[in-house]
């Protein structure tokens, strides 16, 4: 606090001994210079004071500037999420084509796709297994040769 008043003192008596006078360009830009101290020197308790506020430099920083490091682990994330999600729309998608195609109940069919990524790192089906009831076990054939025709590769069913 005595630092504080003894800015304000210093601050008066430099505004004083500025020559030229009340309008003169030299005394207005000294008193916004000592403004602009004073206004730091009431801000920067506050500021300590206040944990959250403290911190604000540092989270403006790596707002601005993000370590690339977890930007790189959020791509990777991500992709990993958006490649399950594709693999579980193509196998729900294909138990939906046969219990429509059959007449099988919904629920009845499930399947597991073998997934790769090609050479410009896409994916691909590579293959497809389709698990159906004993009873369905006549419509094997039938449903193998359906997806081979439809996703253009390999199919195994199984009962």
């Amino acid at each position: 606090m005595t630092q504080f008043v003894m800015l304000v003192i210093v601050s008066s008596v430099l505004g004083m001994l500025v020559p030229g006078g009340v309008d003169s360009g030299m005394k207005k830009a000294v008193r916004f210079l000592i403004g602009i101290v004073l206004l730091i020197a009431i801000a920067e308790p506050i500021v300590t004071a206040v944990p959250s506020l403290s911190s604000l430099p540092h989270r403006l920083y790596d707002l601005l500037f993000p370590d690339t490091s977890e930007m790189e682990e959020i791509e990777d994330t991500s992709e990993k999420w958006v490649i399950e999600y594709s693999i579980t729309n193509i196998e729900n998608g294909v138990c939906s084509l046969i219990e429509k195609r059959f007449g099988f109940p919904k629920g009845s069919v499930r399947t597991e796709a073998k997934t790769g990524k090609d050479a410009d790192g896409n994916l691909t089906l590579e293959g497809l297994t389709v698990y159906v009831g004993e009873s369905y076990a006549v419509f094997a054939e039938e449903i193998k040769r359906y997806i081979t025709d439809i996703l253009v590769c390999p199919c195994e069913v199984v009962t």
